[in-house]
């Protein structure tokens, strides 16, 4: 799956939890180029629990999931390595955004500093949202399900 990576910006992100972690991970840079894992513990992380994964950059080009209990995502594999990569090269905040069956599943890409001031971990936040047309067929079918009790409720009101 070969597409091109983006640099995430706040005004491009479309889930407003990945905008948070976004601010929130600016602001641990501070003057720094990148935070580093100690300025963000993975612990203050409560409102992404199980929205969030770490990943451990490896040597040779290659990328380790980090354990995590809570974690309902699973960003793994050769889906993301374009990502994943384009964090690394740049040293900036990556978004994929990548279709579903069910909507899509936006993803935000954070590398943090290692030891060598090269990014040694990547922290990656994971959010599935419908399409909009489902949405919207979705909101459609709710009106058309409370509109016998909206009728009976105006009758019942009439009457009285």
């Amino acid at each position: 799956m070969s597409r091109p990576a983006a640099i995430a910006t706040e005004a491009g992100l479309r889930h407003p939890a990945l905008r948070a972690l976004l601010a929130r991970w600016r602001a641990h840079s501070g003057a720094a180029a990148l935070p580093s894992p100690d300025d963000l513990p993975f612990i203050n992380l409560g409102p992404w629990r199980g929205r969030v994964r770490r990943v451990e950059v490896a040597g040779g080009g290659l990328f380790r999931l980090l354990p995590c209990a809570h974690a309902r995502i699973e960003p793994a594999g050769p889906i993301f390595d374009a990502e994943y990569r384009c964090a690394v090269r740049t040293r900036a905040p990556v978004r994929a955004l990548l279709p579903e069956s069910s909507g899509w599943q936006e993803t935000l890409v954070l590398p943090f500093a290692g030891r060598d001031q090269r990014v040694g971990l990547l922290l990656v936040g994971s959010y599935a949202s419908p399409l909009a047309e489902d949405a919207d067929e979705r909101r459609e079918q709710q009106r058309q399900q409370c509109r016998p009790h909206e009728n009976l409720a105006r009758r019942a009101l009439e009457k009285a």
